[in-house]
């Protein structure tokens, strides 16, 4: 198989998303009648361009996410308005994916008897097992209908368009930092940007930054000037990304470069000979390293105190203060009940689960009716593996990691850094808040992560199963 270390693509600013994109929002200042305007919109561009089955879904999702002190939107009304593009983009890019007789992939299989368990054991097991149903049936039609509409579009470039996003994220949301009581309308100390709440800020941008980062360094075709520009947008994103506390978008981005970087260290060939490292111990990469580090020691105490806030997670800085817990109790605090709660359920049924998408606290569930029939339950996960053992056991957990595992060992064989790190960053954000399955949630933008650098590179490189 052909490895795509040196692969260029082409970065420019492109107007015409930008503008797409500022249109989008600056209508839903306008409030309902806006979003059915911007709705409108992005549905005439999906059924004309195939890119758009795709941008559809993502753009709906950035709506839902629209800072709300901003935008006043219907809260029902957002739902109902992305549920109707993904079903859309499912179903048109379907149509299309069948008429031209695209092969499906084979990890593709993992997946369906990953579901199809999930369907049975939930049926016999979860005593919500409507809720299951739904769940995992609202999973399944978001998830292919990114995997299909990305297998229609895999020349795409799609690179260039997530440049593109973060661009028009970061500048947007730059003003907003002198504004309070909108970009931190959330809790008044955490950055939201031009989204409804800092944590989903933070995962926006670490899966932004991952790949655009690590693309400065390592593509040869972005020339001296648009580098330096460039440079200069990431440092803000990070500085926007570090201000949401959002402790599972931040050590998600790091511990990706880490996982990259000791692949690097024990890799052999064309990993060790990556552009992006031989760039990164340039003397521009040593330069940008070293003027972190200088950053860091300068505002060491400010830094310090702000990853201790990341760290203890929903505990505000007047009751970090009133604390008499160590500093590893307060840590553990954010996310130690929903741990215990969670392995205590799969201690009780270790090879099946509860059930797919239930609340750990069964008796006390949160659940929605639609016509009296119960459809949805508010739930919150900490972690992936942990939530996954919970609800589908052993059996299910290890059909997942099949199903995932398959697709990353087709990245991780490109040896491309910026593929690579985008996949991880993503798949990571997944340790600290599951929302892997959250299909019309930020699980949305989290597929789109996952999936693109697969069918980027079986385009690029001519991958076949």
């Amino acid at each position: 198989m052909k490895e795509l270390t040196k692969y260029n693509f082409e970065v420019k600013t492109d107007f015409i998303e930008i503008t797409t994109l500022a249109s989008i929002f600056g209508l839903l200042i306008l409030g309902n009648s806006g979003l059915i305007i911007s709705f409108t919109i992005i549905v005439f561009f999906m059924l004309k361009k195939r890119e758009w089955l795709v941008k559809g879904v993502l753009y709906a999702l950035f709506v839902r996410f629209a800072n709300p002190v901003l935008f006043p939107l219907d809260g029902s009304l957002t739902i109902i308005f992305s549920w109707s593009i993904v079903l859309i983009s499912f179903v048109k890019s379907l149509k299309l994916f069948y008429r031209e007789r695209i092969k499906i992939d084979k990890f593709i299989l993992f997946l369906v008897t990953f579901v199809c368990y999930v369907l049975i054991v939930s049926a016999i097991k979860s005593p919500y097992w409507m809720v299951s149903l739904f769940k995992i049936i609202g999973f399944s039609i978001g998830f292919f209908s990114i995997y299909f509409s990305l297998s229609l579009t895999m020349e795409y470039n799609w690179e260039n368009f997530i440049f593109n996003v973060a661009l028009f994220f970061i500048i947007v949301s730059t003003p907003l930092f002198f504004f309070k009581s909108i970009g931190m309308a959330r809790n008044g100390w955490s950055f939201q940007g031009i989204t409804n709440h800092p944590q989903a800020y933070g995962v926006f941008l670490s899966i932004l930054l991952s790949f655009i980062t690590v693309s400065l360094f390592s593509n040869s075709n972005i020339k001296k000037t648009k580098s330096l520009f460039w440079t200069g947008i990431i440092s803000v994103g990070f500085f926007h990304l570090f201000m949401t506390h959002a402790r599972t978008g931040i050590f998600s981005l790091f511990l990706s470069f880490m996982v990259v970087f000791l692949l690097f260290l024990i890799g052999k060939g064309k990993l060790r000979n990556n552009s992006f490292f031989k760039r990164m111990f340039s003397e521009r990469g040593i330069f940008l390293v070293l003027l972190v580090i200088l950053a860091f020691l300068i505002n060491y105490s400010t830094i310090i105190s702000e990853i201790k806030e990341m760290a203890y997670k929903e505990v505000t800085k007047v009751r970090i203060d009133s604390y008499k817990e160590s500093g590893f109790e307060k840590i553990v605090l954010s996310r130690k009940g929903l741990v215990i709660n969670s392995l205590n359920n799969f201690y009780q049924e270790p090879l099946t689960g509860i059930g797919f998408g239930i609340p750990s606290n069964r008796g006390y569930a949160d659940i929605n009716t639609f016509v009296d029939v119960p459809i949805s339950a508010s739930i919150e996960k900490g972690n992936l593996f942990i939530a996954l053992l919970e609800e589908t056991g052993l059996i299910g957990l290890f059909l997942f990691i099949l199903f995932i595992g398959a697709v990353f060992l087709k990245i991780i064989k490109s040896t491309n850094v910026g593929f690579m790190v985008l996949f991880l960053t993503a798949f990571l954000c997944n340790m600290g808040e599951m929302v892997f399955f959250s299909t019309n949630g930020s699980g949305t933008l989290i597929w789109f992560a996952l999936l693109m650098p697969f069918f980027r590179i079986k385009y690029l490189v001519g991958l076949n199963d």
